[in-house]
């Protein structure tokens, strides 16, 4: 590696392709004044639109480098095999495409209000110092269209007010420090996908429709002021084929295609993820959003379940209590239930008082109304009885037949269920 020197520097300016390789920038760099470099106050720093087409390969930066204001546009600017030891500013600047690979970065990296119309590229790149991608009053939001990190990152990340087309931080290392996405917008895709995320890692006030965190353990991540539609989300829109193959469209080669992502995606999978997130929030004690993805969960297991068996049971599980998270709706269905057999047992028939055995029979030949009522008060007592697994028989009614006596173990069997139903759900509402 060797410094550069004012020849070999306005010489490569002014070639087509701007190429630097194994060179060592550093305090004794000299610059022209009318060259788009400026060596100012010990800062690396660029001032008009040349800065395009150029490739830094295999070179290190000992000063600081600061570039603003300018819209770079053509070849994606690339760094390669580089090492940054000092402060990196890229502040108020529109890219085609911006790549870093094989990259360490020892001091802060800051991109202040950039916007990038192709891509943002981080393969095998390290961050030792923080990471932050913020946005002044003018610029309310930073556009990323495709962005990539294979990273490490070590120091406090900071992505602020980034509206992203596609993410991609899957299989990516975040060490200890805060990593944070605050007021961020994942528009088509975000993929947190193989990561160890602890709780140092929080997203506030964003979307999560569009995130995958498939294969990632994220049980500790603090998730604030988050929204999600979780019958839009992404891997259950994968996992249903609901995408169409024109809803996402891959242009960058660090994004990986649409059949690799659908292929990731399997119940199981999914079914994992959901669970994770339900045991998030409710650890966090946000218990509306845990018990959605709860019954989310299960909502999977019963579509994809190839036993029917065990299908029907969720099935009736969601039916009389939405998978345990409603004690409302077994109440609902224990009346409902109890006045259906009640009228039922006045068509099989009761033996009454002084052994008289009403049926359907003698409704139809009843005159007096105030009979059927009486009767059917009765017959509401015995539905009660028969509601509870420790029932007996009283001795005003009894049943009149083999039929009374068939429906009322039925009915004695299905109360039984949803008294137990009801007292999951009462725990599980008491518990939370």
């Amino acid at each position: 590696m060797e410094d550069i020197t004012l020849g070999n520097f306005k010489s490569i300016l002014n070639s087509k392709n701007k190429y630097f390789k194994k060179i060592l920038f550093a305090e004794n760099i000299e610059a022209a004044i009318d060259e788009p470099f400026l060596l100012i106050n010990k800062y690396l720093e660029v001032k008009d639109d040349n800065f395009v087409d150029i490739l830094f390969e295999d070179c290190k930066f000992e000063i600081p480098i600061r570039i603003t204001g300018i819209n770079i546009k053509g070849f994606p600017q690339f760094f390669k095999n580089c090492v940054f030891n000092k402060r990196v500013y890229l502040g108020n600047i529109k890219f085609d495409k911006l790549i870093f690979e094989n990259v360490i970065f020892n001091d802060e990296c800051i991109f202040s209000s950039c916007n990038f119309l192709d891509g943002l590229i981080f393969t095998e790149t390290i961050f030792n110092n923080n990471l932050s991608f913020v946005v002044n009053r003018r610029l309310k939001v930073m556009e990323i269209k495709d962005a990539f990190f294979r990273c490490e990152f070590n120091g406090i990340t900071n992505f602020n007010s980034v509206s992203f087309g596609i993410l991609n931080l899957s299989d990516s290392s975040i060490g200890e420090k805060i990593c944070i996405f605050n007021n961020c917008s994942f528009n088509l895709l975000a993929l947190f996908r193989r990561l160890n995320l602890k709780s140092n890692i929080i997203f506030l006030n964003v979307d999560l429709t569009n995130c995958s965190f498939l294969n990632s353990n994220f049980a500790e991540v603090l998730f604030a002021s988050i929204s999600i539609n979780i019958k839009e989300h992404i891997d259950y829109k994968f996992l249903k084929s609901i995408i169409k193959e024109e809803d996402i469209i891959f242009k960058s080669i660090y994004i990986p295609d649409k059949s690799d992502l659908i292929r990731e995606v399997t119940e199981n999978s999914l079914i994992s993820e959901y669970k994770i997130f339900e045991k998030n929030f409710d650890n966090k004690k946000q218990f509306e959003i845990a018990g959605d993805f709860h019954q989310a969960s299960l909502d999977i297991e019963r579509q994809f379940n190839p036993t029917k068996s065990k299908k029907t049971l969720l099935w009736l599980y969601k039916t009389f209590s939405n998978y345990g998270e409603s004690y409302k709706k077994s109440i609902i269905w224990f009346s409902l239930i109890l006045v259906f057999f009640s009228i039922l047992y006045l068509f099989t028939g009761l033996d009454y008082i002084n052994n008289e055995k009403h049926s359907i029979i003698y409704y139809f030949k009843c005159s007096n109304i105030n009979n059927i009522f009486n009767d059917y008060g009765l017959s509401f007592l015995y539905s009660f009885i028969n509601s509870f697994p420790a029932k007996r028989d009283i001795d005003i009614l009894k049943a009149a037949n083999g039929y009374t006596i068939f429906f009322s173990t039925i009915q004695t069997v299905i109360q039984s269920i949803l008294i137990t139903l009801f007292i999951i759900a009462l725990r599980r509402k008491f518990r939370r």
